[in-house]
């Protein structure tokens, strides 16, 4: 309906949507990893309530409808999410209680039925995609969807380490990937897919946000984990635990989506709502020593302090990369101008357009992804100034690189109309 917040991303075949549940996401593979996260919740929440037998039994019956739809969604990481999810929940639900073990086994025994009958029904519609191929698939890298998820995750992260510290910035996933094309097999290249994400949520937070916004997210793991200890009710922290182990087992093969990501914010927020508060007080500055803080002060002091110092390494990079790009540009422009001169001083012009590429080079590389753009797009113009002008053997070398150049500033910014102008000439 193109809302914002329903994620209106639509599937790319006209035939699999009739095959795989989509629902209001427009896309299975984005349903399924929500109803993964939802349906743990949902069903220690029918556990917890007192009705009558015919409101329980159309309770469950519903939700055994969801999970149906979940499973026609035929995607390999929602099925591992709702089963990693669903197996802890049972498992701290149900096991310290034997008499309930039972409950435990005919659960285990109905999703299975569920499961195949299912993918029964969905192998009539569209043979193809039977159990079998889909399970198999999962180890193989032969399959498409694998080969082409090897890609995105490499190119993540080599992206991470070309900008550790900034990331290629938000949405900048889809044109730093394509500086490594050349790790996509050719026989999904030809299918022109977009690598917008990581399709991982782990490299996706790492290739976005460098190092740092990494170092948060398991941050925030390790203090979700540390309030489920401190709930008390049994069977929200159960619920919570299998919420949030179907949430990121799904998104290990997928990226988040903003729907996904407010589900996220409302697991810690219910986690930090219901966990106790801490025993001892958090005493003053002035009468307690840091270590007298108690866990979780001393563990936000910690993150605070890798912001903070993220933050400065960050700035102090990006102004010695403007610094390095001014010098860079004087220095092209004396080539130009020894280039331009009569007679031509091709010899001084040669040494100043490789300090400028120097320069150039290094500002690139300690520079964000959405301003190193800039500095490739000098680069080519230095490299068609030595192709112009330099010397007669280096012109094929310098003509690819001018090429190279541009091509890789035109993948860091796909929407600047002249740098494909720069590439045609």
């Amino acid at each position: 309906m193109g809302i914002p917040l329903a994620d209106p991303l639509q599937w790319n075949d006209d035939k699999l949507v009739y095959v795989r549940t989509i629902s209001t996401f427009g896309n299975p593979i984005f349903f399924g990893a929500w109803a993964a996260t939802v349906l743990p919740l949902a069903f220690v929440w029918l556990q917890t309530r007192s009705w009558s037998k015919g409101r329980l039994f159309v309770a469950y019956g519903a939700w055994l409808i969801s999970l149906t739809a979940l499973f026609f969604t035929l995607g390999r990481a929602t099925w591992l999410g709702i089963t990693a999810g669903l197996a802890i929940t049972i498992l701290f639900l149900f096991w310290p209680h034997a008499k309930k073990r039972l409950v435990l086994y005919l659960l285990l025994l109905g999703l299975v039925v569920t499961f195949n009958v299912a993918l029964c029904f969905a192998n009539v519609q569209h043979p193809s995609l039977d159990t079998h191929e889909r399970l198999s698939s999962m180890s193989s890298a032969g399959d498409s969807s694998i080969s082409a998820r090897l890609f995105f995750w490499q190119a993540a992260w080599r992206n991470a380490w070309a900008w550790p510290l900034t990331g290629v910035g938000p949405g900048g996933q889809e044109g730093a990937a394509y500086l490594h094309r050349e790790l996509e097999p050719l026989a999904t290249r030809a299918q022109g897919r977009t690598p917008d994400s990581a399709h991982n949520q782990f490299l996706d937070i790492l290739a976005c946000a460098g190092w740092p916004g990494f170092l948060l997210l398991l941050a925030t793991l390790v203090l979700f984990a540390l309030s489920l200890r401190q709930i008390q009710n049994i069977e929200m922290r159960a619920a919570l635990l299998g919420a949030a182990v179907s949430f990121w087992t799904a998104h290990l093969f997928t990226s988040g989506t903003v729907s996904a990501e407010f589900l996220w914010i409302f697991i810690v927020a219910l986690a930090s709502l219901y966990s106790r508060p801490a025993p001892d007080p958090i005493p003053s500055p002035d009468t307690g020593s840091l270590g007298e803080l108690p866990a979780r002060a001393q563990l936000a002091i910690g993150v605070g302090f890798i912001i903070f110092l993220s933050a400065t390494l960050a700035a102090a990079l990006s102004f010695s990369s403007l610094r390095w790009g001014e010098l860079g540009l004087e220095a092209s422009n004396r080539a130009d101008a020894d280039f331009a001169a009569q007679p031509p001083r091709s010899l001084e012009g040669e040494l100043q357009s490789y300090r400028a590429l120097a320069l150039f080079q290094k500002a690139a590389n300690f520079s964000p992804a959405w301003m190193g753009w800039h500095y490739h797009q000098r680069m080519s113009n230095s490299y068609l100034s030595l192709f112009k002008y330099g010397r007669p053997d280096q012109r094929p070398r310098n003509w690819l690189q001018a090429k190279e150049n541009c091509q890789i500033a035109i993948a860091l910014a796909p929407h600047k109309p002249f740098l494909y102008e720069l590439l045609a000439t």
